[in-house]
Order: C-alpha cells, then sequence, then structure tokens
C-alpha cells in the first residue's frame, strides 16, 4: 500500500465515523454535558453575587416566619425616619455560624431590606474593643461577642441586647420561643424617639408587686420603682408617667385624715391625675374587702365601683377553667370610647385573641360622663354570667371586665387626658409573659390591652400585638425495630436499582 492510499484510506474511515450513529450521540452526549456544566458554573457564580450582595439568601420556610417582619412591625415604624443601626459584635461569617445568633441575624437583615433607615453592621470585639465602650450606659454593662446592639447615631440613644433577650423559656426551663421581632420593633422605637418614663406601684397598703408587669414596663422604656404616698413629695408623685395600684387590702387615706393633720392620699390621687394629667392602673381581685375610701375615689370619683367579695362565673364557652372562673372577656362594641380604642387594633387583627380574667371582682359603671370624665367598658362578661358571693349567685350579665376612664381638658388648644385603667382581676397579669414564658400566654390579649393603654396614656413607643413566636419543633422518631427494617430494605433496593440501569445503559450501548 502506497502513501496515497493509505491517506486515502484514512479519510474514509475518519468520514465514516463522523457519520456513524455512535460518534453523532457520543458528541452531542459530551456537547450536552459541556454545556449542563457550563450552566451550573454560571448559576452558581451568580448566586454567589448576588448572595455577597445581599448578604445571604434564604427562604423563611418557618410556620411561625421567625425571620420576617410582620405587619404590626411595619404600621409601628411607618413613621420613623431617623437612621437606625442594628449592631453585632462579632463578623457576619462568625454569627452566621452561631444557630441562635444567625436567627436574629437573618430577622434584622429583614428589617434592613424592609426599611430604608435601618441598617445592620458587623464589628469586632476582640479586634476594636474601646469602639462599644459608646453604648454602655453604666461603666457596669457588659456587651460580649453575642451582645446585639440597636442604635440611632443622631441623638446618641442606644439600646444593647444579650442573646438571651430574644428567646424565652418555659417553666421547666426550656426554650420555646423566638421574641426577636417585639425586641428590635421596640428597641428602634427607643432608639429613634427617646422618652423618659417613670412608673412606680403604691405600697404601705397591702398590696403586690406584679413581676410580670414590672417586666412589660421595663421592656417599653419604664423606669419602675415603688413610691409610699404618705412620704413622697407632690413633686416625686407628679413626675411619674403611670401610678399602679394592685389588689391592696388596707384602705387608703382621705379626707377626714387630712383633718386630723395627715396625709391625704386620695387628694394626692385625684391632683396628680386631674392637675398633672398622669394616669393609673388597678387590679381587683375578689379577695379585697370594702375599704371605703378607695371604694369611693374609684366610683364617685372616677365611675367604676366594686362588689368586695364576690367573684364572676362563666359557662364552659366562655371560660379556661372547670370551676367557670377564669372568664374569656368579650370586647365591647361602643366605638369612640377609650374603651373601644383600648382593643379596637387587637380585635381588628387576624388573631382573634382573647383576654383572660382570672378570679374576677364584678365592675359597675357608675356615670358615663361628669366632670370632663367619660366611662366606657373595654372588655365584657357573657350575657350568661354570674356574680358569686359565699353560696349566693347573681346574674350579672354584660359586666365590665376592664373599664377605661378618660378625663379630657383643652388647653392652649391643646387636648390633654388623664387615663384610669381599672381591671377586675389581678391575676389577670398573670398572663403575660415575663422572663419566663407560659406556654399558653402567647394566645391570650392581656399583654396586647396593657399596650395599648400604655400607648393611650403617652407612650409614643408602643407595638402592640407583637408577640413572640413558638419555634417549631419537628423532630422525627422511630423505633428501633422500625429503624432497622428501612436499613434492610435500602440495602437491598439501592443495589438493585444501580445494577438494572447498569445493565441497561450496557445494552444500550452494545446495539447502539
Amino acid at each position: 500500500m502506497n502513501g496515497s492510499d493509505y491517506i486515502k484510506n484514512k479519510k474514509d474511515g475518519a468520514k465514516k465515523l463522523v457519520s456513524s450513529r455512535r460518534f453523532k450521540y457520543g458528541s452531542s452526549a459530551v456537547a450536552f454535558t459541556a454545556i449542563f456544566i457550563v450552566f451550573v458554573l454560571l448559576i452558581n457564580v451568580l448566586v454567589s453575587v448576588i448572595a455577597s450582595k445581599t448578604g445571604g439568601l434564604y427562604i423563611d420556610m418557618t410556620s411561625k416566619k421567625i425571620y420576617g417582619v410582620t405587619e404590626d412591625s411595619k404600621k409601628a415604624l411607618a413613621d420613623v425616619t431617623l437612621p437606625v443601626e442594628i449592631i453585632f459584635c462579632r463578623p457576619s461569617d462568625v454569627i452566621e455560624s452561631s444557630e441562635y445568633m444567625s436567627t436574629v441575624k437573618r430577622l434584622a437583615e429583614s428589617y434592613e431590606k424592609e426599611f430604608s433607615n435601618i441598617s445592620v453592621k458587623y464589628y469586632d470585639i476582640f479586634s476594636d474593643p474601646t469602639y462599644f465602650n459608646q453604648y454602655k450606659t453604666t461603666s457596669s454593662d457588659q456587651i460580649t461577642d453575642s451582645s446585639v446592639i440597636i442604635s440611632c447615631p443622631s441623638n446618641g440613644t442606644s439600646t444593647v441586647y444579650k442573646l438571651d433577650n430574644f428567646y424565652k423559656v418555659n417553666t421547666s426551663g426550656k426554650l420555646f420561643a423566638f421574641d426577636g421581632e417585639n425586641k428590635i420593633t421596640t428597641a428602634i422605637l427607643r432608639a429613634a424617639r427617646p422618652q423618659t418614663l417613670k412608673a412606680a406601684f403604691t405600697k404601705g397598703h397591702g398590696e403586690t408587686v406584679s413581676k410580670s408587669l414590672m417586666y412589660l414596663l421595663t421592656e417599653q422604656g419604664y423606669e419602675v420603682s415603688q413610691i409610699d404616698l404618705k412620704t413622697a413629695t407632690k413633686e416625686e408623685i407628679n413626675s411619674l408617667n403611670l401610678i399602679v395600684i394592685c389588689n391592696p387590702t388596707n384602705d387608703f387615706t382621705g379626707l377626714s385624715a387630712e383633718k386630723e393633720g395627715q396625709v391625704n392620699e386620695i387628694g394626692l390621687l385625684n391632683s396628680y391625675l386631674t392637675g398633672s394629667f398622669g394616669n393609673l392602673m388597678v387590679f381587683l381581685s375578689p379577695e379585697m374587702q370594702d375599704l371605703p375610701e378607695f371604694s369611693e375615689f374609684l366610683s364617685e370619683d372616677w365611675g367604676v365601683s366594686y362588689t368586695p367579695g364576690a367573684i364572676m362565673h362563666e359557662n364552659e364557652r366562655n371560660s379556661v377553667s372547670n370551676d367557670g372562673y377564669a372568664v374569656l372577656g368579650t370586647f365591647s362594641e361602643r366605638e369612640d370610647t377609650a374603651g373601644y380604642a383600648l382593643h379596637k387594633d387587637i380585635s381588628s387583627g387576624t388573631s382573634g385573641a382573647r383576654a383572660i380574667f382570672d378570679y374576677s371582682v364584678p365592675l359597675e359603671i357608675t356615670f358615663n360622663q361628669n366632670n370632663y370624665k367619660t366611662v366606657s367598658a373595654a372588655v365584657l362578661t357573657s350575657s350568661s354570667s354570674t356574680a358569686v358571693t359565699g353560696s349566693q349567685s347573681k346574674a350579672c350579665p354584660s359586666s365590665p371586665l376592664l373599664v377605661m376612664s378618660d378625663y379630657s381638658r383643652s388647653y392652649d388648644s391643646a387636648d390633654k387626658h388623664a387615663y384610669v385603667m381599672v381591671c377586675a382581676s389581678s391575676l389577670f397579669l398573670n398572663y403575660i409573659p415575663s422572663e419566663v414564658a407560659y406556654a399558653g400566654t402567647s394566645q391570650y390579649a392581656n399583654s396586647d390591652l396593657v399596650k395599648s393603654a400604655l400607648k393611650l396614656m403617652g407612650n409614643a413607643n408602643i407595638a402592640a400585638n407583637i408577640d413572640f413566636k413558638v419555634l417549631d419543633e419537628s423532630d422525627i422518631s422511630v423505633t428501633r425495630s422500625e429503624a432497622q427494617s428501612l436499613m434492610s430494605k435500602l440495602g437491598i433496593i439501592f443495589p438493585v436499582i444501580i445494577c438494572a440501569a447498569g445493565i441497561a445503559v450496557f445494552f444500550k450501548r452494545k446495539y447502539l
């Protein structure tokens, strides 16, 4: 075979190879594989670029949407225009590596995406520890690598949270809820609109101090203390934004005491309310006996009376206890009143939450309007409720459980208000979660009612209706025998599938 014949045969072989079905299909497969690899690489690069620009990509698939900003927060922050910073004390990648910190981080990033004036920043407390000194309000403040700071640089106000502040544990000490949205929204409001707020529980009459209410007030920016009306000065009393009287067992002094040269506590309270436009919350209980001066103060001056020693009782449908004394309240429909304003946002919401009043004393509105005061019920019992006193019971349909008395005057073309809120149950406060949350508290509107009252009383930084979100528990449990059975099946099925696929590919390629 000469050279020309060899070249001719090589060309003919190449033509046959190129024109063969195996070459055509093989080339197509190679080309498709190459295109697919390039496509995957491009997608990967694109996602990486977007992720680097946005701070990460994720989809909130939690049932409670713990990474999202609710409409309640959007509404509360709608008029906040000052720049606000959410500051983490470690780099972003370090924060992301922590399960609990990353949850807070993702929620913070949701705020950044939702509001143009809110930004998330990352610093390193280990490389620059002195930077964080500006956020310490006292020398004893501790800022750690897991702290989160919400700051408004233009007015120099800030709130420092520990990681624990974002989570709730139940009475067994088990972590079960995330409270991040409530904390962040409240801190943003506090930073952007700083207020000096003071609240005090009265003492000297056998009163109780509710830890739950104290915790809620502190969360909402109040400095909380106790005050003895007999020893406090008028200046000290009038400097308060709120006074709380919770379940007194001894009477307050009145006009008769003043005639004897003693302090008139009732007079001081009335002067505080009508002269300084202060605010008062009163929580009662069936255990209270008749306190003449205090009863007259509520009834004659502020339009609310109570029946000493009596307790409200409901049927099973409107109670959450077997004995019928844990009453589920019904929101009043009397519009254009302080009582209606107290719950309108709650009752118009989608949750349908109701407030619970445990061991309540029957209330009665003694007047609707008098001396610039308007009295209205916010929450009522049902039409089938009764008042029980010892062995006696009396029908008490649609009895008030929560009453708002609004004292309103106009000065210099501006309306000023003083509010007195009277609650029929001191145990009402047990359904407001504190550091330790109770597994059922989030389904009731008790906390939101108090927050709404505080908002009416002048706290502009209240974000009502934002509750903690119970964490998902989606563990999959199988028995030992079920696990063994599953593993044995998988050990047979997978090899059989792989072998069958291999045989099919072999015969397809052989006869292609």
